[in-house]
């Protein structure tokens, strides 16, 4: 979120995202959006998390749920995520998927860390691909409140240039199982 975000620039003195001025991107609760791949990637790790690989990404927007479209079934619509609207909401103010996961579909795109190849799931691993090692660009996931529903859905894959920044473009944090053991 926002809130979080700003704890992290005040303990680091990391730049403020672009859009943190702006009224329509900056509230509290909101995701933090405006920031570029590196941001995302240095805000994770201060808070001793890491970006999740495109891979764990989709597992977790699948929320256990096999073979379906969207993290909470084959159908999607406004009251389960948000997508064909003008704003990003807060943070889950939609409904979780099986996981207890928030906004894993719309609300905003989500750097992941690997980078982008087309053909990277056809010719890579099948077990737990960890992202070519090639590319210029990284990806994205998730679709975002300005795209169509195609977007949200869980195995589509995006792009994009990871030094450029936009209103639509956020991220969320990963951690490996094994950390969480005994906790």
């Amino acid at each position: 979120t926002n809130e979080q975000y700003r704890k992290f620039v005040e303990d680091t003195g990391h730049r403020l995202p672009y859009y943190m001025d702006d009224p329509r991107f900056n509230a509290s609760r909101q995701p933090v959006v405006g920031l570029a791949w590196e941001d995302a990637v240095a805000y994770a790790e201060w808070a001793g998390k890491r970006l999740p690989t495109e891979a764990e990404w989709e597992k977790a927007a699948r929320g256990g749920l096999e073979n379906k479209r969207f993290p909470l079934g084959d159908e999607l619509n406004n009251e389960q995520a948000n997508f064909l609207t003008l704003i990003a909401q807060p943070v889950a103010s939609f409904k979780p998927n099986g996981y207890g996961l928030f906004d894993m579909a719309g609300n905003v795109w989500e750097w992941v860390t690997d980078l982008y190849d087309a053909n990277y799931y056809a010719l890579g691993p099948k077990k737990n691909p960890q992202g070519s090692k090639i590319g210029r660009f990284r990806c994205i996931r998730g679709g975002a409140f300005n795209t169509s529903a195609y977007s949200l859905e869980c195995g589509h894959r995006y792009y994009y240039d990871p030094v450029l920044t936009n209103y639509f473009l956020g991220f969320r944090c990963a951690k490996d199982a094994k950390e969480y053991e005994g906790k």
